[in-house]
């Protein structure tokens, strides 16, 4: 009987520590994704910084001929 009643307390702190996990990992997964969006975004504002760029050095150009 007693050793019935430590496999269950140990089961429920397993359950529990399951849980506490898969709640991390929806976190990271939600950072993850949350990074990957400013990542996206960094990579089109330097898109639009080269474009701005080769733009204003093509206008320097036609200006200094």
């Amino acid at each position: 009987y007693e050793k019935q009643e430590l496999v269950l307390i140990g089961a429920d702190e397993l359950t529990v520590k399951v849980e506490d996990l898969e709640k991390t990992v929806e976190e990271a997964n939600a950072r993850e994704a949350d990074l990957q969006k400013a990542a996206d975004q960094a990579r089109s504002l330097k898109d639009e910084v080269d474009i701005l760029r080769e733009t204003s050095d093509k206008v320097m150009n036609t200006i200094e001929r």
